[in-house]
């Protein structure tokens, strides 16, 4: 902050002096109109030297739209829904000059950071992410090394890009209930796999086995006592 209060006090030094100047050029009596024009021309470019004295300090930080569209932009491309939220952290940090962030769904934990984000770090900013009316979590950003806290307008623009977040952690949690689905699938067939092992193993094989030795011992009674072979073959049948 006190950065921004001396570049901001530099420049207005600097915008008064090209003033002075202008109109010293001039007569008293059209220094008035002198000035005003010469502040007429001046002052686009001290709007632009503003913005650049604003961005020099805060980054991004007056332009949460910018950030919005860096995450929009990303959305249209191919990246999976939790690197797009991982690298739209990336794009806070950026625009914000904090030092870490971090995206905590319920029921997941942490599914994506940005920074030497710390789990419950010092004076963050912790802000509800809410998609389709339901609360999925948590997005927290953490002020940089050396810094108390985030400053005002930076947890502005936390605050106007955490929806966005939100629309992108969810695809996150879709999509990492979707793999977690498919594990638990591919491990009931592989259950399922065992059980019937485990059941011709221990059941159907030793009843196959006993139906083999009885067509054995009929086969070999065919000839010497056929009602006996009889028999056997009935009840291996059954």
């Amino acid at each position: 902050m006190l950065r921004f209060v001396v570049l901001a006090a530099l420049l207005a030094l600097v915008y008064g002096a090209v003033i002075a100047a202008g109109t010293e050029l001039v007569g008293a009596t059209a220094r008035p109109f002198a000035a005003a024009f010469v502040a007429r021309l001046v002052l686009p470019l001290r709007d632009r030297v503003g913005r650049g004295v604003a961005r020099f300090v805060y980054g991004d930080r007056a332009h949460a739209a910018e950030i919005v569209r860096g995450v929009a932009e990303r959305a249209a491309t191919a990246l999976a829904p939790c690197e797009l939220v991982e690298r739209s952290l990336e794009d806070l940090l950026i625009g914000t000059g904090a030092g870490a962030a971090g995206v905590e769904l319920d029921g997941q934990g942490t599914i994506a950071s940005a920074g030497t984000w710390t789990r419950g770090g010092r004076n963050a900013v912790v802000i509800s992410l809410v998609h389709r009316d339901q609360a999925i979590g948590r997005l927290t950003v953490q002020p940089a090394a050396g810094e108390a806290s985030l400053d005002p307008i930076a947890a502005r623009v936390v605050k106007e890009v955490a929806p966005h977040i939100a629309m992108a952690a969810d695809a996150c949690r879709a999509d990492i209930e979707l793999q977690q689905a498919r594990t638990r699938l591919v491990q009931a067939r592989e259950e399922e796999r065992r059980r019937l092992r485990h059941d011709l193993h221990d059941g159907l094989g030793p009843i196959l086995t006993g139906v083999a030795f009885s067509a054995d011992a009929a086969a070999n009674l065919v000839a010497t006592n056929p009602r006996e072979a009889s028999e056997l073959i009935a009840a291996s049948r059954r």
